[in-house]
């Protein structure tokens, strides 16, 4: 049935060859065949669209590659401090000159992989709080309407009683719009 709206929608606008340029959804969706196209740009298949975060997925990133690399440009770091050691013991300028610049570079690397660390975790922090904020503003968009849902039963039963009131005060009243006591009741 699904397929039949969209060809009646888009007629012969929706095409299965195409080009994906976007990576993400190379990725993800690249060797779909749904995948179709309109006018060039890629129509994501409703299947692969993700409406929520899974609740069995924690919702942080992999901290032990992360940590493993920190770890890894440590271990470089105290190599190239021992080969600069070295290199002054043995009074070379020129190896001294290279220690130096190693020992230099992987401070580097360590600052910049320590700092990857800290962004990554202050990101996943800014997401975090963002979905907490939209999952809490879905919720009470929820309970606002359960309680308009419940106001609006209460003033459709209280049409009905007052409905139903009238019916049993005009009984017997046979030309409801042109006797008069139609008109008074």
């Amino acid at each position: 049935m699904e397929g039949i709206v969209w060809r009646c929608r888009l007629r012969n606008r929706l095409e299965r060859k195409g080009e994906i340029k976007n990576k993400a959804i190379q990725s993800k969706n690249g060797s779909s065949r749904q995948m179709r196209f309109l006018g060039g740009t890629p129509v994501v298949p409703i299947g692969f669209v993700q409406t929520h975060p899974p609740r069995w997925k924690k919702r942080s990133i992999n901290a032990y590659l992360q940590n493993q690399a920190v770890a890894q440009y440590t271990n470089i770091l105290s190599q190239a401090q021992t080969q600069l050691a070295a290199a002054q013991a043995a009074n070379d300028p020129e190896k001294i000159n290279q220690a130096t610049q190693a020992v230099t570079n992987a401070q580097t690397a360590l600052n910049n992989a320590n700092a990857a660390v800290k962004n990554t975790e202050a990101q996943l922090q800014a997401v975090n709080n963002e979905l907490t904020l939209a999952s809490n503003g879905w919720y009470s968009a929820g309970e606002a309407m359960r309680t308009a849902q419940a106001a609006i039963t209460t003033i459709g039963n209280d049409i009905s009683l007052a409905e139903s009131e009238f019916r049993k005060a005009t009984v017997g009243i046979t030309d409801m719009q042109s006797s008069v006591p139609g008109l008074t009741a």
